[in-house]
């Protein structure tokens, strides 16, 4: 099962829980660097390439986020709030999944509610890159972390790396954060490897399709 039997409870009660205080939001307007991020996710969307045809020194991370909430829900603040919502539920009800069987179902819901429920209760500035970037560090955190703990140490590493490749298209320099976590805890574990390649992939990933649009030539129009 993916998630036990005993630990299912908290997870649901977390959702539940941070869907309604992130419905208490989705009436607040896109402002500032939301509605750039907004705007650069809808040139992406409309065939344009990033840094090329719409320009910001911030890394592809939040825009290529911004870009997924704006095609599965459209662009505009509603759309966007409601893939925030998601989102964030995701992060809790991995919190809760992934800690459950170091610290038990009721801190790992706790420690959910005080990290994602603090976001929406007190954080002003939602849809930032900070509080986004929160989910692919825990990845990279929980998943050395159990990968100390579990026969398929493989597995977790190959998940840690993912997070920090994650990670380091929203801001680089967490990404080097999350590097020190695996390599930290992959010592002697020959977990380096698995890491690596996780890290590789949505780096790669997204490296590879500014080469095939040539991102940085100049547009001949």
């Amino acid at each position: 099962m993916l998630v036990r039997t005993g630990t299912l409870p908290y997870v649901m009660a977390v959702v539940v829980v941070v869907a309604a205080m992130g419905a208490t939001k989705l009436d607040y307007p896109l402002i500032g660097d939301q509605t750039l991020f907004a705007m650069g996710a809808q040139v992406i969307s409309d065939g344009g390439v990033l840094y090329r045809d719409f320009w910001d020194i911030k890394p592809p991370g939040i825009f290529l986020w911004f870009l997924a909430a704006g095609e599965l829900f459209g662009f505009s603040d509603f759309g966007v709030r409601i893939f925030d919502i998601l989102y964030q539920c995701t992060f809790a009800a991995l919190m809760v999944w992934m800690l459950s069987p170091l610290v038990g179902g009721r801190t790992a819901a706790l420690a959910a509610l005080l990290t994602v429920g603090w976001y929406y209760a007190f954080c002003e500035h939602l849809l930032f890159v900070e509080p986004l970037v929160q989910l692919p560090l825990f990845l990279t955190l929980a998943g050395v972390t159990r990968a100390h703990s579990s026969r398929n140490s493989s597995v977790w590493f190959l998940a840690a790396g993912a997070g920090t490749g994650l990670a380091t298209l929203f801001k680089p320099v967490l990404g080097l954060v999350g590097l020190g976590v695996w390599l930290a805890g992959a010592r002697g574990r020959r977990g380096w490897l698995p890491a690596a390649l996780g890290a590789a992939i949505p780096v790669s990933v997204t490296l590879t399709w500014f080469a095939a649009h040539a991102p940085f030539r100049l547009s001949r129009y």
